[in-house]
């Protein structure tokens, strides 16, 4: 997520905001894998997860693979180290 995030930093996470609201950034399980990314709502259910860092590519995941695959965790509130919050 660099610039937003870089590694070692820290993260606190309201795990009461757990809706989707487009743009903002939330930290998610996705399988086996804990993520930080800014999430977007499909119309039909589905999420895309887009990471602040253009090397890579938004992930598109359809809604039957976010009810299967997908918990959110919460909203990311703060952060401490090099990158910086909207």
């Amino acid at each position: 997520m660099e610039p937003l995030l870089f590694d070692d930093d820290t993260v606190l996470v309201n795990m009461a905001e757990t809706e989707v609201k487009d743009r903002q950034v939330f930290a998610l399980r996705y399988g086996d894998e804990l993520r930080i990314k800014r999430l977007f709502r499909k119309l039909d259910g589905g999420l895309v997860l887009h990471s602040d860092n253009p090397e890579y590519q938004p992930e598109i995941v359809g809604p039957d693979l976010v009810d299967e695959h997908i918990t959110i965790i919460g909203r990311v509130r703060e952060k401490a180290g090099r990158g910086g919050l909207d």
